[in-house]
């Protein structure tokens, strides 16, 4: 009867004897076991987005855009979690994994030591760079008239420097 949505999550029959709906899937006894749960009872029935032919009104906005409106009270189903939806309506938590992956090309980069800067412009290296002197100089400048390790030839003095901006950004002191 039902060709829309996954019927793993609700699926819409009608018994062809009585002429009821019978209402199944894993969303109906998620929301089912929640209101056993209440501490007070409450009357609930499950009314189909369609029509007698079991054709579907609309699509998941506009059920969606119902409960807006007050025609409904609220969904039971496998209805994502969208902006556009968010704006309308508020949404429980997520009680099933969405099952979206991403596949990516692993063999593009292989090898390549330097692909974690294939993303980095260059204003952004020249910048850290910059901050990484900085850091330097300003150490240097404060500790070179107490430290020993900051005195000594030019070339060493440069080095230390170097060496404590390098080491402060990658290891952790104590």
């Amino acid at each position: 009867m039902r060709s829309y949505g996954f019927p793993e999550f609700v699926n819409v029959t009608r018994d062809s004897q009585t002429n009821t709906l019978i209402v199944s899937g894993y969303s109906i006894d998620v929301f089912e076991a929640a209101i056993k749960q209440l501490p007070y009872a409450k009357y609930y029935e499950f009314v189909p987005f369609e029509d007698e032919n079991g054709n579907a009104y609309g699509a998941y906005n506009d059920l969606i855009y119902q409960v807006y409106l007050k025609v409904f009270d609220a969904v039971v189903g496998d209805t994502t979690i969208v902006a556009n939806r968010s704006t309308h309506v508020e949404f429980t938590l997520p009680y099933t994994e969405s099952g979206v992956t991403m596949i990516v090309l692993a063999n593009e980069n292989k090898g390549n030591a330097w692909i974690f800067s294939k993303p980095l412009r260059l204003d952004l290296w020249l910048t850290t760079g910059a901050a990484f002197v900085f850091t330097g100089v300003v150490v240097w400048a404060l500790e070179h008239r107490v430290n020993d390790h900051f005195r000594g030839p030019l070339k060493n003095q440069i080095g230390m420097m170097l060496w404590f901006s390098f080491s402060a950004l990658v290891f952790a002191h104590s």
